[in-house]
């Protein structure tokens, strides 16, 4: 994922970059919700990587799951003329459909909070942000 990222920035392929961020967003909550603490902020930069905390990987997932919920309502980069279209070869699961991929993510921010709310918070707030 993060190659891809990559490559969708030298081309500034929006689309991608926004949908890589959502696999990486699902694949780091399911890694931690089995592991615990694992590499994620240094991950890639070393043989021996430091781990984070769940706490700090939940907190960065929060606000990537905000972040990526922004950037999917940001016409500068759903509209993006240099957006490479997407065919179901590349994307088997909505076919570059970036609405369902938005509504994806705002589902991955649901089960945070829903993981959030007996465990942290049980809180009417945390209730009604899910």
């Amino acid at each position: 994922v993060n190659e891809l990222i990559r490559a969708a920035e030298k081309i500034d392929s929006k689309n991608f970059i926004l949908i890589a961020r959502t696999i990486m967003l699902q694949s780091t909550m399911l890694t931690t919700d089995v592991f615990g603490d694992m590499p994620r902020s240094k991950a890639y930069t070393a043989t021996s990587p430091t781990y984070d905390s769940q706490e700090d990987i939940y907190n960065w997932m929060f606000q990537e799951a905000e972040d990526l919920i922004a950037l999917y309502a940001d016409p500068a980069w759903i509209n993006n003329d240099k957006n490479i279209p997407i065919t179901e070869k590349m994307d088997r699961i909505f076919i570059g459909d970036l609405k369902k991929w938005e509504l994806y993510t705002k589902a991955l921010r649901a089960r945070l909070w829903l993981r959030k709310l007996p465990n942290w918070e049980n809180t009417p707030a945390v209730a009604t942000k899910i």
